[in-house]
């Protein structure tokens, strides 16, 4: 199968997107293939570090965006859905601040933020000399870790060439790197790059690229149109499968300790299906929505709540919508409007979630906000 396309399915908030789109999307019931165990660690806490000195720079889209509006927000009255009889609610969205973490800063010779993401132990990054050496295969780039609250790197390898198109990095345990990138044909590769730089093993597959994930075990977890676990010699241990009458592609998902669970839509269907997938072990339920949530960017979970990360388009902002998990289905309870701390929209280039929190990169700042909080706070 073809590489997709390089250009973007979905206009971003703040810079154009850096993955590749998900083509014709096909995803639907469940294939169970064995199922190792699946335990991601936790993440260090960082909500203590702030970020210090002067507020972070606002994004590119940001300062368009004061051009086009005079810097206005407007205030729309939510559509939230309360209680699972379908009530609606009028109110205007409550705007929260995210939390400053830190302003990553670059390796010696590398400039350009290509990925950030966040791992075991905190924030990491794909580096490159510019834009066309992330689209493109076989440039330098450095791999760079920010442990103990550093904005300087803590930990850097340097890679002579990149196998992949627009990839995505995660940490493995014993200092080990997985990359997932696109390559023509057949569509995906997926490597395991030890700490000394040397690439330890590879697989190529017939799919896109939308996100990676590791846990504690050492499995990998890719999305694309379909999600694939991976063992750590890169065996496909259990996927999704493809069904033609569905045609439903994964959105976002979270990998947490014992448990994946994943945001499913289909934009070009009739009343646009949505599902959610919750993988424990054996076990997968797909909960149906009862809510229409498109664009979703990051699924946020804890106990029976989720909270869905959705870039407002509309509103050129990020926005989280809040709901729980009963009978069966997802019903949205309240929705929030996501802001720097000076109360600016917030309009991320990248979005990542991992249990009940989402971390954000706008440019080189890294912010943070949990579901418990918003919980808290509504």
């Amino acid at each position: 199968m073809p590489c997709p396309s390089p250009s973007c399915s979905k206009t971003p908030l703040s810079r154009v997107r850096k993955t590749e789109p998900m083509s014709s999307p096909q995803d639907g019931h469940p294939v169970q293939d064995g199922s190792p165990p699946q335990d991601a660690p936790p993440l260090q806490d960082m909500s203590a570090t702030g970020a210090q000195g002067d507020t972070p720079a606002r994004s590119w889209w940001s300062r368009v965006r004061d051009v086009v509006t005079g810097g206005a927000i407007a205030s729309p009255q939510s559509r939230d859905q309360a209680g699972s009889n379908g009530g609606d609610t009028s109110a205007e969205i409550r705007r929260h601040p995210v939390r400053p973490i830190r302003e990553l800063q670059a390796p010696k010779g590398l400039d350009y933020i290509a990925y950030a993401t966040v791992g075991p132990d905190g924030p990491i990054a794909l580096w490159t000399k510019g834009n066309t050496h992330y689209v493109e295969a076989g440039h330098p780039a450095a791999l760079t870790a920010y442990l103990g609250g550093s904005e300087e790197p803590t930990l850097t390898l340097h890679l002579a060439a990149v196998p992949g198109r627009f990839a995505k990095i995660a940490q493995l345990p014993g200092g080990s790197w997985a990359l997932l990138g696109t390559c023509d044909p057949p569509g995906a590769v997926l490597c395991v790059i030890g700490p000394d730089g040397v690439e330890r093993a590879r697989v190529e597959f017939e799919d896109s690229v939308g996100d990676l994930a590791t846990d504690s075990d050492g499995f990998m977890w890719t999305l694309g149109l379909q999600i694939r676990q991976w063992s750590p010699e890169l065996r496909q241990v259990w996927a999704t499968a493809l069904d033609d009458t569905d045609m439903v592609s994964p959105d976002a998902f979270n990998v947490t300790p014992g448990q994946m669970t994943a945001y499913l839509t289909n934009e070009d269907g009739p009343g646009h299906l949505q599902r959610l997938l919750v993988k424990r072990g054996d076990d997968v339920t797909m909960p149906e929505a009862g809510t229409e949530v498109l664009d979703v960017t990051g699924v946020m979970v804890s106990g029976d709540w989720i909270g869905l990360v959705v870039e407002d388009e509309d509103r050129w902002e990020a926005t989280v919508r809040v709901g729980t998990v009963q009978g069966g289905q997802f019903t949205e309870r309240f929705r929030v409007a996501l802001v720097n701390p000076d109360g600016d929209a917030l309009s991320p280039d990248d979005t990542s979630t991992y249990g009940d929190s989402a971390y954000f990169m706008d440019l080189e700042q890294m912010y943070a906000v949990s579901l418990s909080e918003l919980l808290r706070d509504r």
